[in-house]
C-alpha cells in the first residue's frame, strides 16, 4: 500500500487536481474553453487513492472513434508528473523505493488500459459497417467446428455437436459471426484439460436461432462474472458482445466455479 502517496494526495489534493487541469488544457490545446479528456475519471482517482493508497484511473468502460488516445496518454503522463513532483517536493525521507515502484507500475497499467479500450473501439463494428446476408446456419456451425478441430484433437479435447438448424438460413455477416464463434470456441478449448468434451448446441426459434457452447472448464468465479464482457477481462469477447449487438442478438454467459461455462448467443433468422 502507497501510505506516503496517500497521505500526499490526501494533503495537497486540490493542488495536484489544479496543476494537473492546466497542464492537460495546454496540452490539447484548450485552455480557454474546453477541459481535459479524463477529467472527472481523475478526479474519482484522486479520491481513490488518497483513501485507500492504491488503485487505477478508472477509464470509461468504452469510448467512440472520435477517443484521442495520444491525447488520454498525455493526460496521464502529466498527471504522474503532477503528482510526483507535489510528493517529491514534500518528501521527508520516508518514501520508500517499492512505493515508487508501485507508483510507476499503477500508471503504467492505466497507459495500457486505455491502450487496449483505443483498441476495443476501433474494432467494434457499427451495424452500417456489416455485411448483412442471408447464410446458411448449419454451415456455419460446421465450418467453425472444422477450423477448430485439429486445435482441439491436439489436446486430446472432444468437440460434439447437437445441430437443429438443417435448413435454416440467418441474416448477419457471416465472416463477423463466424469471428464470434471462433472466439468463444477457442476460450472453450483453452480451459479444458485432456479427455474433456465440449457441446456445441444450435436451436432455431420463431424469429431467431440460439447457439450454446458449454465446456466442463473450471468456471467463473460470481465476482468476475458481471465483468465477463468489459474490455479489462478480454477484448475478445468484448468485441464479441459488440458485434452481436450490431446484429441486433444478445450474448451472455452462465457459469459457476467446478461447473464448467455455458456462453449463449442469438441471431435473427432470415425472413
Amino acid at each position: 500500500m502507497m501510505s506516503q502517496l496517500a497521505a500526499v494526495i490526501s494533503k495537497h489534493r486540490t493542488e495536484i487536481l489544479t496543476a494537473w487541469q492546466r497542464a492537460a488544457r495546454l496540452l490539447s490545446g484548450t485552455a480557454q474553453l474546453g477541459r481535459p479528456v479524463l477529467a472527472d475519471e481523475v478526479t474519482s482517482m484522486l479520491e481513490t487513492l488518497s483513501i485507500a493508497g492504491r488503485g487505477r484511473l478508472q477509464l470509461p468502460p468504452q469510448y467512440d472513434r472520435s477517443f484521442d488516445l495520444a491525447q488520454v496518454i498525455r493526460e496521464i503522463e502529466v498527471l504522474r508528473g503532477c503528482i510526483k513532483k507535489i510528493w517529491q517536493d514534500d518528501d521527508d525521507g520516508s518514501v520508500s523505493l517499492r512505493e515508487m515502484r508501485l507508483f510507476d507500475q499503477l500508471f503504467d497499467t492505466t497507459i495500457s488500459d486505455a491502450i487496449q479500450r483505443y483498441t476495443c473501439a476501433r474494432d467494434l463494428p457499427r451495424r452500417k459497417e456489416l455485411t448483412i446476408a442471408s447464410a446458411d446456419a448449419g454451415r456455419l456451425v460446421s465450418d467453425v467446428l472444422a477450423s477448430h478441430e485439429e486445435d482441439a484433437r491436439q489436446r486430446g479435447i472432444r468437440l460434439r455437436s447437437i445441430d437443429e438448424l438443417l435448413g435454416v438460413e440467418l441474416m448477419c455477416d457471416r465472416e463477423r459471426i463466424a469471428q464470434v464463434f471462433g472466439s468463444i470456441l477457442g476460450k472453450a478449448i483453452r480451459s479444458c484439460v485432456s479427455g474433456d468434451e465440449i457441446l456445441v448446441r444450435a436451436v432455431a426459434g420463431e424469429t431467431d436461432a440460439r447457439f450454446a457452447i458449454s465446456d466442463p472448464g473450471p468456471g467463473i468465479s460470481p465476482n468476475d462474472l458481471p465483468r465477463v464482457f468489459e474490455p479489462d477481462s478480454g477484448v475478445e469477447l468484448y468485441v464479441s458482445k459488440g458485434i452481436i449487438d450490431a446484429h441486433a442478438g444478445a450474448l451472455w454467459v452462465e457459469s459457476s466455479v467446478g461447473d464448467g461455462t455455458t456462453f449463449f448467443f442469438t441471431l435473427p433468422l432470415a425472413r
